[in-house]
């Protein structure tokens, strides 16, 4: 029979996992909206809305990765 604390651990180890690639998603989601605006958005500083944009992407893409490997390696 499995240890329940262990169970319980990978449980939550798939639960964080999957939050964190929520989150990677969100900032996509951001990222798409933004560059869905661009065309009526300002530069803000030195940086412009696509480079915002860019860098969501970016960070979205690295955070997806992380929750998709915890998870895969709470499933394993």
């Amino acid at each position: 029979m499995p240890d329940p604390k262990a169970v319980v651990d990978l449980e939550e180890k798939q639960e964080t996992g999957a939050a964190w690639m929520v989150i990677g998603g969100l900032c996509w989601l951001v990222a798409f909206i933004a560059m869905f605006f661009h065309p009526a958005a300002w530069k803000l500083g030195r940086l412009t809305i696509a480079e915002y944009a860019g860098a969501l992407a970016i960070i979205g893409l690295i955070v997806f990765i992380v929750g998709w490997r915890v998870k895969r390696k709470a499933s394993a």
